[in-house]
């Protein structure tokens, strides 16, 4: 009796710290990004208006992004790229910091400083339509080990290429 009292106490033991390992890689693998980086390639669309009479107004926005996740839920958000409203063209290239806390599935960012190169000529009121001052919430999920898929509400947005 002793010794199968000794055999299930072991496997119960077992099954703990297997148990255990399962929920730590999970948590670990949904909340930390720390230290990643990953590189997407993304085309927006900024509509000024929904009125056709001033659909001249509209931007069509494509630009490289890389994410570069820091430890202690930070990081920084390149952005370069090319911005056409069919008239002028707008060149982006810009660092902007970025903290970020996970709130179930989601993740919301929070934008901060952003430090412009003297060729950005992108229009403010253009990056806040689409990189908000306040917050943004993605879902970020692994689509394999070397891809993030970023995603709104409602639909995916873009993959996120992760660097070694």
């Amino acid at each position: 009796m002793e010794k199968k009292l000794n055999i299930l106490s072991a496997t119960l033991v077992g099954l703990c710290v297997l148990t255990g390992s399962v929920v730590y890689s999970l948590v670990r693998s949904h909340h930390g990004f720390g230290d990643l980086s990953c590189e997407a390639n993304a085309t927006f669309n900024y509509f000024n208006s929904l009125d056709a009479q001033a659909a001249h107004d509209d931007i069509q926005l494509s630009l490289k992004i890389n994410y570069i996740f820091l430890s202690g839920d930070k990081g920084v958000m390149m952005l370069s790229g090319l911005a056409n409203d069919g008239e002028e063209k707008y060149f982006v290239n810009r660092r902007v910091n970025f903290s970020y806390v996970s709130q179930g599935s989601f993740y919301r960012f929070h934008y901060g400083e952003v430090n412009y190169s003297p060729r950005d000529t992108l229009p403010d009121e253009v990056y806040t339509y689409f990189f908000s001052t306040e917050s943004t919430f993605y879902h970020i999920r692994s689509v394999d080990k070397n891809t993030l898929m970023f995603s709104d509400a409602y639909s995916p947005m873009f993959l996120c290429n992760i660097e070694s």
